[in-house]
């Protein structure tokens, strides 16, 4: 049976007086390990980044595993796309609270901005605590304030 739910729309082509809507669905099934801790006891098992085929979005699958402790003070994601020619510069992000349901792979969806150059940009991610003065970053184990997910050539078919 067909689930409409787990299809995006992501374009619409026009033929004379008809008009037909794309969808496609994306299969997130492959995590490139990680193995990264944080300082508050935080890991981050593994990720996978795909994108549809007119790069309007980016998927991102991420397995977190909490400390058995639990965290002491609540936690947000960021999620930075970085042009490495301007690596100041964030073309796109997303900041979300942590899941609370981490018993599986979690994937947020990050909009791609229109009309993005075709040229390598690098995925980061990191945490980040919103109620402590200055949002400070939470370092991993060995003292980074993110990690990369990966390199990817975006910007090669806009609409």
């Amino acid at each position: 049976s067909l689930d409409p739910r787990s299809y995006t729309k992501v374009g619409t082509l026009q033929r004379r007086d008809d008009h037909f809507d794309i969808y496609e669905r994306t299969f997130v099934d492959q995590l490139s390990p990680i193995n990264t801790e944080f300082q508050n006891g935080m890991q981050v098992l593994g990720a996978e980044v795909l994108t549809d085929s007119f790069q309007t979005a980016l998927a991102v699958e991420i397995k977190f595993v909490a400390p058995s402790s639990g965290l002491i003070t609540p936690t947000k994601t960021f999620l930075h796309l970085i042009d490495p020619a301007a690596p100041d510069n964030v073309v796109t992000q997303l900041d979300q609270p942590l899941p609370t349901d981490l018993s599986q792979p979690h994937l947020y969806g990050i909009p791609l901005p229109h009309g993005l150059l075709k040229r390598e940009y690098e995925l980061w991610l990191g945490l980040y605590e919103p109620q402590s003065p200055g949002a400070p970053r939470v370092l991993t184990r060995a003292g980074q304030d993110r990690i990369l997910l990966g390199r990817f050539v975006l910007g090669a078919h806009n609409p």
